[in-house]
């Protein structure tokens, strides 16, 4: 994911140019949506291994900086070891502000995901790259190899 996605409100039936700040879609009528509608929009994190490929983590929680410039619903859901749900939180925005959605998971595994929906939205929606707080219980089998 990179490190900051903005969905906006984009009254705009051209084409997006290569510089374009806001994300668009294509939709029936073209790109974007009409001004005033909700977008809705789904982000998944790639798998990441915090202690390698074959170590085991402790993930404690995960923090995901939130702006929203309106209103809008964010679900935020943390997935381990690549299809195991374990936590999920629904934060409502109803006004202007600035957060981080914290999700509590304290699970063992080796990969996580981090899956973020905007379920519902009137004006701008910053999210910034989560943040998987975790510690590493067990080191790759190459490291562990090293100090036998």
């Amino acid at each position: 994911m990179p490190e900051v996605l903005v969905a906006g409100q984009v009254a705009n039936a051209a084409a997006p140019s290569g510089g374009a700040a806001e994300l668009y879609y294509l939709a029936d009528e073209g790109y974007g949506a009409a001004y005033g509608t909700d977008t809705p929009l789904l982000i998944e994190t790639d798998d990441v291994a915090p202690a390698g490929s074959t170590g085991i983590c402790l993930v404690r929680r995960v923090e995901v900086p939130i702006r929203v410039d309106g209103t809008c619903a964010v679900r935020v859901t943390v997935v381990v070891d690549f299809s195991r749900e374990v936590a999920q939180v629904t934060h409502t925005y109803d006004s202007p502000c600035m957060d981080v959605a914290v999700i509590e998971v304290a699970q063992r595994c080796t990969a996580v995901r981090v899956r973020i929906e905007v379920t519902a939205r009137t004006g701008r929606v910053t999210i910034s790259q989560p943040d998987v707080v975790s510690r590493v219980l067990t080191g790759t089998a190459a490291e562990i190899v090293e100090t036998v």
